[in-house]
């Protein structure tokens, strides 16, 4: 599963699985951050449906990517006032697009691996696409 972080700009670097962003690294100070994206920059921006990768995790991961979310607080014209995003039939409303990615600060062993089976994930859903 070898991908080539590229710099994107000041202390970030993302990597790419078939010319789709998979992940972004961001080192700022002392902290390190992963960012696992779950649809295309493009989808991101105009809709919120994840719902294709969303289908493809398995629960753990589902109840993991929905933990994160975080609802819209108008942090940008584009995003207010949040979408809804639907997982097994639950709708979770109006959630702030910066969250639609599985993001970990200092991730700790553990969250490396739900990194790992995020980034899986994601390069199956390119694949699959």
């Amino acid at each position: 599963m070898k991908m080539k972080p590229v710099w994107y700009y000041s202390g970030k670097y993302k990597c790419h699985y078939k010319k789709e962003v998979v992940v972004y690294l961001t080192v700022h100070d002392d902290d390190c951050y992963i960012t696992v994206a779950t649809v295309s920059a493009a989808d991101n921006t105009h809709r919120y449906d994840v719902s294709a990768f969303v289908r493809m995790l398995s629960d753990d991961l589902k109840a993991e990517f929905a933990s994160k979310f975080k609802s819209c607080v108008g942090c940008s014209t584009y995003c207010a006032p949040g979408g809804d995003v639907e997982i097994d039939g639950v709708v979770h409303k109006g959630i702030c697009k910066k969250t639609l990615v599985y993001s970990v600060s200092n991730p700790t062993e553990e969250q490396f691996k739900m990194i790992e089976k995020f980034i899986i994930a994601r390069r199956k859903y390119i694949e699959n696409a």
